[in-house]
């Protein structure tokens, strides 16, 4: 009862803080001032090896590569994707027009992607071969919120059939390995990113983002489900590079997306968390 009344108040400040994400909003969102000089590196960070979403993260992929050339001349695009038969960082870059991936490094198929020594060997690379001013990071698999990892090993194992079925998502998957969120927070903690974006499912739990409080300022995350085709990556690209308030506008066109039945399932729902609030809201629960 104690998680209900908590959960429930945290998504009630949340709704009151940043009421306008799901709302239908066609205003341009302003480059924030002094943003021209600033560099900013978008990592987006894939699991899809053996856990039912290499399709979409294929698919998301090329519907990043097809809009490159709206991302702004002082941003940059890292991927890493652990895709099944390769793991590769790569950088999103353009050539004669056209959207392609430059190598940066590659990691042996047959390690542990699910591991916060091989997250931080990852983020180390982004961080040496892309220097920027400021960074945001994306990370795309299943997700369980604060439900302990053991407990998906053990529906991994028992009903893997209905899980890829029903395309929703649990964090940190590799193969029928997960990651707990306090490893994810040991590795965010040494790092500097200006918001974190959870394509996955069950992220915008409280008592889960409460270990990410002292990683990131903001937090872009379902409290529910996120059906497998994700975020709508050709319409949402430019706004990782608008500061807070493209981060807003990327929980608008989220939510546009999914009310206007692009997707196979209609189905959605989406949170914008300033985690500075989060140990004012914990002393006030």
């Amino acid at each position: 009862m104690v998680n209900r009344i908590f959960t429930s108040f945290f998504v009630l400040i949340t709704l009151f803080l940043f009421s306008a994400c799901s709302s239908d909003s066609s205003e341009d969102i302003p480059t924030p001032p002094g943003s021209v000089d600033k560099t900013h590196t978008l990592l987006i960070y894939m699991m899809g090896d053996s856990n039912g979403l290499q399709p979409f993260m294929d698919k998301n992929i090329r519907q990043i590569l097809s809009v490159l050339d709206q991302k702004p001349d002082n941003g940059r695009i890292a991927l890493f994707y652990d895709q099944g038969n390769y793991t590769r960082l790569t950088e999103l870059v353009i050539e004669n027009g056209v959207g392609r991936q430059e190598l940066l490094a590659e990691y042996p198929i047959n390690e542990t992607t699910a591991n916060p020594d091989f997250m931080r060997l990852v983020f180390k690379a982004v961080k040496e071969n892309l220097p920027s001013d400021s960074y945001g990071l994306v990370l795309s698999s299943h997700g369980g919120g604060w439900v302990p990892a053991n407990v998906f090993d053990a529906h991994i194992a028992e009903s893997e059939q209905k899980l890829y079925q029903e395309n929703s998502r649990f964090f940190g998957q590799d193969k029928s390995e997960c990651m707990e969120l306090p490893e994810i927070a040991s590795v965010l903690k040494d790092f500097t990113f200006d918001y974190i974006l959870f394509d996955a499912c069950f992220m915008a739990s409280v008592e889960g983002l409460y270990d990410l409080r002292n990683c990131t300022d903001y937090v872009i995350a379902s409290s529910a489900e996120v059906v497998g085709n994700g975020f709508p990556y050709a319409e949402i690209l430019p706004y990782f590079f608008q500061g807070d308030l493209g981060l807003k506008k990327i929980c608008e066109e989220y939510m546009k997306y999914y009310r206007e039945g692009n997707a196979d399932w209609v189905s959605a729902t989406i949170s914008l968390i300033d985690m500075k609030s989060m140990d004012e809201l914990a002393e006030a629960t």
